[in-house]
């Protein structure tokens, strides 16, 4: 198939040298090699056309603005060589029949000739491309891919099979980045499990942040695409795959501020080897039982009374904390906020709660009593019997306030293998506390208790499907 591409290719440029002659195709052909030469300078140039024009597509943006380039020089040299050819094609017409008959034929037959020429420089080129864009569509190739997407892949196994790719290869321009990303893309696609390894690369840990990547958390119909391994092409057409592919922003942090080489050992091993001496980076979750079994081991005498209150905290309050230690030496603690008390509230018909402390006599009848009665027992006449009771508040029950306030920003710094000094900033002020890690734990030091967080998100598999080419 890619023989007959380029025999097809060779036979068209051919044929329209020997139409429009040397000349033509020689100034021409001039112009093709100095556009590609010209092709990325000049892509800068004409990038602000497709921008101002609304195409956000970046992987258009790579593409469009050198061939817009390449396409602009050709055009001016082809201009040119039409001008030429009119001039010498003029001078010609005044001379003999003879003289005119020579030009016309060394014009076709060197025009043929250099049309061979342009065919191979073309078939090159679109060699070139279809060497480096076959290798990424390789990795995320699926059964059910467009036939253009399966066109590209198979054109690229093709060339690699006829020898063809030899050639290519040493002529492709695609940077090394490129095929860094193609094998990080093929290996996601095929494993969708690594999106939790994703989600849990120390430089990845603020992404969560991101309102774009919440809400590529939050679509069930795109993570279905990604989790069913669907093809490159459903997954570009969707909106938020239209969306990703337009955050430059994002497409900056993911592919030029990430050590490449690092993410896919991370990926493949599970351990990253510039991380991976700083086990304190990542996710941590509060482990409850954890914390009151390791009191119960370490606080020699604690009562049971203790223990319970303890537990209490861990129910209302801790229950959910969460740890995230970033790598620029920043953590940050979220804990559940703690809900407002319920008052009391009287049962129905029986008044306002306050009003019946100030008055238990309120609102009811009593007989009349004579004044004799009253003065035996101390009352003035005309005094209700039972008089004014002073008020008394009704008991408010208090809220449960936690012992431990963990809820806070701060920064961490390392002080021996797997030992650290946490520096936590609450409404409480600045607090120096130590932690630790054993066995993939998390002990932080706060007011003489040991929290235990562990790790989360923490998998691991014996294998991988990695599909590598060629």
């Amino acid at each position: 198939m890619i023989w007959l591409i380029t025999i097809l290719l060779l036979a068209v440029f051919a044929g329209l040298g020997y139409l429009k002659g040397a000349i033509q195709i020689g100034i021409s052909l001039v112009g093709l090699f100095l556009g590609l030469m010209l092709a990325t300078p000049l892509a800068s140039l004409m990038l602000p056309i497709y921008t101002v024009s609304g195409v956000t597509n970046l992987i258009l943006l790579a593409i469009l603005p050198p061939i817009t380039a390449v396409a602009l020089v050709g055009l001016i040299f082809m201009g040119v060589g039409i001008f030429v050819h009119f001039k010498v094609r003029k001078h010609f017409h005044y001379k003999t029949d003879v003289a005119q008959l020579m030009f016309k034929r060394l014009n076709q037959r060197i025009g043929a000739a250099f049309g061979l020429v342009g065919g191979v420089v073309c078939a090159i080129v679109i060699g070139v491309g279809l060497y480096g864009a076959g290798y990424l569509t390789y990795q995320v190739a699926t059964d059910d891919d467009p036939g253009w997407l399966k066109f590209i892949t198979d054109t690229r196994v093709a060339m690699d099979s006829s020898g063809l790719g030899k050639m290519v290869a040493s002529l492709n321009p695609m940077p090394a980045k490129f095929y860094e990303v193609s094998d990080i893309l093929g290996l996601a696609h095929k494993n969708p499990l690594l999106e939790n390894r994703f989600r849990n690369y120390p430089p990845f840990l603020k992404l969560s942040n991101r309102a774009d990547i919440q809400e590529i958390a939050g679509d069930s119909e795109f993570h279905s695409l990604l989790v069913e391994q669907s093809s490159i092409a459903d997954i570009m057409k969707h909106p938020l795959g239209q969306k990703v592919l337009s955050n430059s922003e994002l497409a900056d942090i993911l592919i030029n501020q990430t050590d490449l080489k690092d993410l896919r050992t991370y990926l493949e091993d599970g351990e990253s080897p510039i991380y991976g001496e700083e086990k304190i980076l990542g996710r941590w979750q509060l482990n409850g039982n954890a914390f009151i079994n390791h009191t119960k081991r370490t606080k020699i005498g604690i009562k049971s009374r203790k223990l319970r209150e303890l537990k209490e905290m861990v129910d209302n309050y801790l229950d959910g904390a969460s740890l995230m230690v970033f790598t620029d030496n920043s953590l940050t603690i979220d804990a559940p906020e703690l809900p407002e008390p319920e008052r009391e509230k009287p049962e129905d018909g029986f008044g306002d709660e306050q009003a019946a402390f100030n008055n238990p006599y309120e609102g009811m009848s009593t007989p009349s009593m004579s004044p004799e009665m009253a003065a035996r027992y101390g009352l003035w006449p005309g005094q209700r019997h039972g008089g004014p009771v002073p008020a008394v508040a009704p008991k408010k029950k208090e809220p449960r306030t936690p012992r431990i306030q963990i809820d806070s920003d701060g920064s961490w710094k390392r002080t021996a293998p797997e030992r650290y000094a946490l520096e936590l900033n609450n409404a409480e002020g600045h607090k120096l506390v130590k932690a630790w890690i054993r066995k993939n734990r998390l002990f932080i030091d706060i007011e003489g208790m040991d929290l235990v967080f562990s790790r989360v998100y923490w998998y691991r598999w014996r294998s991988l499907r990695i599909r590598r080419v060629f």
